[in-house]
């Protein structure tokens, strides 16, 4: 799944008829497969009941979808002396990331058409280009949208930890993890 995921988000790039489902699609498969690999690996040395190991794939799945939204909001708003990269690279590369999809499908008019028609084109994008995506991510307010997603999903998480029943300070630790994870800055 991992390879998979990693595959997906490149050929995104020069996909212009990505969905939001796709992307969390794939986005499971780049980030909380990997999550899920290392969590129910944990949850299997410690017990063999099933319905237990399954609320644990859930709760790491929700929590790797979290990460990586975050991750692609760092990719368009974080500051590059924090997170090691241009915060114009993911835009410049037309990554299909959430904040992005939310905008493609909530302007309208002409300001629409021509977003669309910049991601359908092959080539990078131009630096008056890119600050034309930044005021249209600005116009639909695709950072709330985007973190707004990330903490539905810290919640999903919250929810299958509960599920678990596990000692208030692990859980509770658990839960910081989580937090940390939709909260970062880099």
């Amino acid at each position: 799944d991992l390879t998979m995921g990693q595959d997906l988000d490149l050929r995104f790039e020069q996909n212009p008829a990505v969905s939001t489902e796709m992307y969390l699609d794939m986005v499971y498969k780049k980030t909380g497969a990997l999550l899920e690999a290392s969590i129910v690996s944990g949850a299997r040395l410690g017990t063999s009941d099933e319905v237990m190991i399954n609320h644990y794939r859930e709760f790491a799945q929700n929590i790797g979808i979290a990460f990586q939204v975050r991750d692609d909001i760092l990719g368009i708003w974080g500051d590059s002396a924090e997170t090691g990269k241009s915060a114009d690279n993911d835009l410049r590369r037309k990554k299909k990331t959430l904040p992005v999809l939310f905008t493609l499908s909530h302007l309208s008019g002409q300001r629409q058409t021509q977003l669309q028609s910049l991601y359908a084109n092959s080539e990078p994008l131009s630096d008056d280009q890119i600050e034309f995506v930044r005021d249209c991510l600005e116009t639909v307010q695709a950072h709330h949208y985007a973190q707004t997603v990330a903490n539905e999903y810290i919640d999903k998480s919250f929810t299958a930890l509960d599920r678990i029943g596990l000692a208030n300070q692990a859980q509770s630790d658990l839960q910081e993890i989580a937090r940390f994870l939709v909260s970062r800055s880099r």
